[in-house]
């Protein structure tokens, strides 16, 4: 966790327990409504909420917290873990909602697991920065230890890889848009 991430939104008025609304970032896009990648100024949304306030996040590997161990992700998420799993998925889903077509499930697959094995690196695809500002968002508002945070990412580029029925298959996100996600986030633009 990052004290000073949860006095900087508890000071806006936010509720940092992520119990009923999820804390996200919000979407860059350039003249062309193409999305940029993260950048540290990004606005924080909670629900539909636009916060105008910057938050400055700290890198994942220094977020890291504690021993725990994950539980058993073989058949999706368990509930201590679904806001995570949430979170990150949601930062998907708002990246291929805006972009001119969805991600390849192939390429989620690879993002995730370059995710899990470098969290500091960079990526030419910018869903990558989106989803790496979610771990570092969430990780900041609950500790998530080295083997948590791998094993969600194995989890989530397991699916990719297990949604995938070729190399333009696009069944991941589709179902991944399908999720109710207005009862944790309203729908922003």
């Amino acid at each position: 966790m990052d004290d000073q991430v949860i006095k900087h939104l508890r000071l806006a008025g936010l509720d940092t327990s992520i119990s009923d609304s999820l804390i996200t970032i919000r979407l860059k896009r350039d003249e062309s409504r193409h999305v940029k990648p993260y950048a540290p100024d990004a606005p924080v949304l909670v629900g539909n909420r636009l916060i105008q306030t910057l938050v400055p996040l700290k890198p994942i590997t220094e977020l890291f917290a504690g021993s725990g161990q994950p539980q058993d992700f073989r058949d999706g998420p368990t509930p201590d873990y679904l806001f995570f799993f949430l979170t990150i998925e949601y930062a998907a889903f708002a990246c291929s909602r805006a972009a001119a077509a969805p991600e390849k499930d192939l390429e989620f697959n690879r993002i995730y697991r370059k995710l899990k094995r470098s969290p500091e690196d960079t990526d030419g695809n910018p869903i990558f920065s989106y989803l790496q500002a979610a771990c570092r968002l969430y990780m900041s508002l609950k500790d998530i230890s080295r083997a948590e945070f791998e094993a969600v990412l194995s989890r989530l580029a397991k699916s990719a890889k297990t949604f995938s029925r070729g190399p333009s298959s696009t069944n991941y996100i589709v179902t991944v848009a399908t999720m109710p996600w207005e009862r944790h986030v309203g729908m922003p633009e």
